[in-house]
């Protein structure tokens, strides 16, 4: 799977930013980290602070840090 291909851009329910977070999340989690770095270091700018904030949960804090900088 490809998350980019899944990110809802424009969408503006909360429920999906948290959705589309937990999956990134979880992809980092269960199946590739470097994935989910990879994802992060091109789609960081446009994500939604939530998103942004569920996605980065297992990260080290100063990676974490980092990607809410970026916003």
């Amino acid at each position: 799977m490809r998350p980019a291909r899944v990110w809802p851009r424009n969408d503006k329910q909360p429920l999906m930013h948290k959705a589309v977070g937990w999956m990134l999340r979880e992809v980092g989690k269960r199946i590739d980290r470097n994935l989910l770095l990879a994802f992060l270091d091109q789609h960081t700018a446009q994500m939604p602070r939530t998103a942004l904030s569920y996605a980065t949960e297992h990260l080290r804090p100063e990676q974490r840090a980092a990607y809410r900088a970026a916003r």
